[in-house]
């Protein structure tokens, strides 16, 4: 759509990275103009600005934090509902912040002339989304699934939200149906799985609504926004409903963690599963002379370990009682498409995790503190070997 389709009707050129390894070079170097990116990209970008910055000299650190403060208060202004234009004051402060500062930050990133930017593909948390706002990127959400030929939802120019996936492209009507769940009609909805009527109609009714499987809500003024995948929804033992979408991201607005798989149905509270994230806990450490040889003894260390406490704290002040993650643990290997963990676009597959990780999550609700975690893992070159390790488990 983007590459093939929307080259043709308007006429742009597009890039291609030389290979996997040079791409944030390369990314650089093209400084696109418009760009559609899954969530883990605009993530990684943004803990890659975070840790650079902890890592610069204190000049550089106080004109970021004042720069940032200016930031965040005109993204706040810009993406709230009924948005009033910042006073003249504001924006001057802003340009000069952006001159003295941000501006420098997004030429590094290779986001300096960025007009349009786009993700999808899965929920951009909106500590990130408004995070990425405040260093002046144009960023904006988009809603879909292949059986409605990808987009039905996007922000408008003008009304971007943090909280919401935007509003229905024209002739796309959305509604909410039982459970929650999001309805899609619209021209561009599929005629139906290839051979598979049965699936045909379990997903399409017969008054042409598309069951995307999506828990959400409208509000009043139009907006979408996505809680979570409906078979995902958290029921905890008292029968309070959480998304764990929601909690997982505010993990993750951290620059050291990576992934965060959280678990609690039928359970008391929330934990979690943690992945950290390699490039920048490892500079962390070696700021720190910690030493460490791999990801897996890395991810162990008791130094590590008290930073992801910190860290999960900070995400639980910004939670709910309920929807706060009560323990977790530091996995030894990271999450894999290749041992079924995530999907190849990089989303978790929590069902097949809790399955995998069933001894060590029936442990930390056990009380106990550390536990034997074996595991298999498929190597680069086919074979699949076992792993046994032990690891601590974090209380909050």
């Amino acid at each position: 759509m983007m590459s093939i389709a929307l080259h043709f009707i308007a006429g742009f050129r597009v890039n291609f990275p030389e290979s996997e390894e040079t791409l944030w070079r390369d990314f650089r170097e093209i400084a696109p103009h418009f760009l559609f990116a899954p969530p883990r990209i605009w993530e990684r970008i943004a803990r890659d600005v975070m840790a650079d910055i902890r890592d610069s000299d204190p000049v550089k650190r106080l004109a970021y934090r004042v720069a940032m403060w200016i930031g965040y208060r005109a993204a706040r202004s810009r993406l709230r509902p009924g948005r009033t234009r910042p006073s003249t004051g504001w924006r001057i402060l802003y340009y000069m912040a952006y001159w003295l500062a941000l501006r420098s930050i997004l030429d590094k990133k290779g986001l300096k002339r960025v007009r349009r930017a786009y993700t999808g593909g899965a929920m951009l948390g909106p500590d990130y989304f408004l995070y990425l706002h405040a260093l002046g990127v144009n960023l904006k959400q988009i809603y879909g699934q292949t059986e409605v030929a990808g987009i039905a939802v996007v922000h408008p120019d003008n009304d971007v939200r943090a909280d919401t996936v935007g509003k229905p492209l024209p002739e796309t009507r959305i509604t909410i149906g039982p459970g929650g769940e999001i309805l899609i009609k619209s021209p561009a909805v599929m005629k139906g799985y290839y051979r598979n009527p049965e699936a045909t109609r379990k997903t399409i009714d017969d008054n042409g609504w598309l069951h995307t499987g999506d828990v959400g809500e409208i509000t009043r003024d139009g907006h979408l926004v996505i809680h979570d995948r409906a078979k995902e929804i958290i029921t905890l033992s008292n029968g309070t409903r959480v998304a764990p979408q929601i909690v997982q991201n505010k993990l993750k607005f951290s620059p050291y963690i990576a992934e965060a798989a959280v678990i609690g149905d039928k359970r008391p509270y929330l934990v979690a599963i943690l992945n950290i994230d390699y490039p920048t806990v490892s500079r962390w450490a070696e700021h720190r002379g910690i030493a460490f040889t791999s990801y897996s003894d890395l991810s162990q260390k008791p130094e590590v370990l008290e930073l992801l406490r910190e860290e999960v704290s900070r995400a639980n002040k910004a939670l709910p009682r309920e929807m706060r993650v009560r323990r977790f643990v530091s996995l030894f290997k990271e999450f894999h498409p290749d041992d079924g963990e995530m999907t190849r676009t990089r989303k978790l597959r929590r069902r097949v995790i809790e399955q995998r990780y069933s001894e060590l999550i029936e442990a930390m609700y056990r009380g106990e503190d550390e536990a034997l975690v074996r595991t298999e893992i498929r190597l680069e070159d086919g074979r699949r070997i076992s792993v046994e390790k032990r690891v601590r488990i974090i209380s909050v």
